[in-house]
């Protein structure tokens, strides 16, 4: 994995490969997939980190949107593949960000509920 080439974030880029040798649908699928979605991976990692100002949130989200947008890919609809997938990305920060209310939410509600101690 040291050889093969990084852009500017560190992603890895995969190289071309020959449509002739490819005769499984999976493969085709994943191939078209690369060439329609994931040259858009650095405007979502941009979109991610703007959005949870953290690096790590950001990789996660960028990951749960390629793994959501790959899922839906057939069903895409329209010619703008990047306003797609940044709708995507949006959508899984929306996502993160409720989980990670969560918990303040129920420690919020215990505290409420929480009658507090006679000292005697």
């Amino acid at each position: 994995m040291a050889n093969r080439p990084q852009n500017f974030r560190g992603w890895v880029e995969t190289p071309a490969r020959s449509s002739q040798s490819e005769t499984d649908p999976r493969t085709e699928r994943a191939a078209v997939f690369e060439a329609a979605v994931l040259t858009h991976m650095d405007s979502a990692y941009t979109l991610a980190r703007y959005l949870t100002r953290r690096r790590d949130a950001a990789e996660e989200i960028v990951q749960e949107a390629l793994l959501r947008a790959y899922r839906g890919f057939e069903d895409q609809r329209g010619e703008n593949v990047r306003a797609w997938l940044l709708a995507i990305v949006r959508n899984c920060f929306l996502t993160w960000k409720m989980v990670l209310a969560r918990p303040l939410k129920i420690q919020a509600a215990m505290d409420k509920n929480r009658r507090p101690r006679s000292r005697f």
